[in-house]
């Protein structure tokens, strides 16, 4: 899946947000239009074929605050954000690479 679709896909309200996902970014003070932000200028980090998945990392547009959103294309009418969080220091060494 290329992120060129997803995006294509927000833009055509053909997007969701999961309650998990609006729960966890509540935690960390993200809301949805930052959700949104974060998909549109951000970039694949991670690809989970099998799952139909994918790991976006994107940033926050008023701080210098990475976010991690994980979204579902199983459905091709509409792609929803399953997760959404900060990425932390004790899984991440950056906001690109896990920890081994």
């Amino acid at each position: 899946m290329r992120l060129s679709h997803i995006q294509a896909q927000v833009q055509r309200r053909r997007f969701r947000i999961a309650a998990h996902a609006l729960t966890e970014a509540s935690k960390d003070g993200i809301r949805t239009t930052d959700i949104v932000h974060a998909i549109m200028t951000g970039e694949i980090i991670e690809s989970y074929p099998e799952r139909e998945r994918l790991l976006i990392l994107g940033y926050h547009p008023e701080q210098d605050i990475a976010i991690h959103i994980v979204c579902d294309y199983s459905d091709p009418d509409e792609v929803v954000a399953v997760t959404v969080y900060v990425p932390s220091r004790d899984r991440w060494v950056a906001d690109r690479t896990r920890k081994q």
